[in-house]
């Protein structure tokens, strides 16, 4: 490379899914995405939209990064446990951070609390986005959630 230029760093835009169902299994929403070498900021958009006026619910949306190894641990999480009729907003960032332990939670278990939350870490080879949704009571009640990343 000629002296006094640098490469640009790696842009990547995923449409990582599109009203995919939650179900009431943990699942991944997408494809896990790779992650490139000098990529270490994720920012990811989304909406889920619950219907069918549940008596209870429990969702949630998990950003999750390994080594590619299958060994997925949060970054950043949204839950919601309202048993309106919604559309939540929200948008998960992560990128290099100070030193950090997580002790992570079982599989199909919905991450603590029930406000938006993130562990300040950076991403792994990999991540995914995984979600689900428990109802009881409504008619019919359904979650459906899209969410767009960029990495760079």
């Amino acid at each position: 490379m000629p002296a006094g230029l640098s490469r640009p760093k790696q842009v990547d835009v995923l449409n990582y899914c599109s009203l995919v169902a939650l179900t009431t299994t943990e699942a991944d929403l997408g494809t896990p995405a790779q992650v490139f070498e000098e990529q270490v900021f994720l920012e990811a958009t989304g909406q889920v939209a619950t219907g069918g006026s549940p008596a209870t619910s429990t969702v949630f949306i998990a950003l999750q990064t390994d080594l590619g190894d299958g060994l997925w641990v949060d970054l950043a999480w949204y839950v919601s446990t309202s048993a309106a009729n919604r559309t939540d907003l929200f948008c998960f960032q992560t990128g290099p951070g100070q030193a950090n332990a997580v002790l992570q939670r079982k599989a199909g278990t919905p991450p603590s609390g029930t406000k938006p939350a993130a562990i300040e870490l950076g991403l792994g080879s990999r991540y995914r986005i995984t979600g689900q949704a428990t109802f009881t009571g409504g008619t019919s009640p359904s979650a459906v959630a899209s969410v767009r990343t960029v990495i760079y």
